[in-house]
């Protein structure tokens, strides 16, 4: 099994950094495959994650609310 980690996204580098290392902080401690991507502004979508994670992924979404992006984007 895989997780998806799907963060909202933004033109701030650093913000990409924190949502890398919240992945990579869960695959440490979850002992299974994780990886970061974006609903909007940056890449990857959640499909191209997807198309690179083989097996059953769950996906997390990890916004602050639950919007737009929560009940259309990534049910998608």
């Amino acid at each position: 099994m895989n997780l998806l980690l799907v963060a909202h996204g933004t033109r701030d580098p650093a913000g990409a950094v924190v949502t890398e290392r919240v992945a990579a902080r869960a695959e440490r401690l979850l002992d299974v495959p994780v990886r970061a991507c974006f609903a909007d502004v940056r890449g990857p979508t959640p499909a191209e994650a997807l198309a690179d994670l083989p097996g059953p992924t769950v996906a997390v979404p990890a916004f602050l609310a639950a919007g737009y992006h929560v009940r259309a984007d990534v049910p998608e």
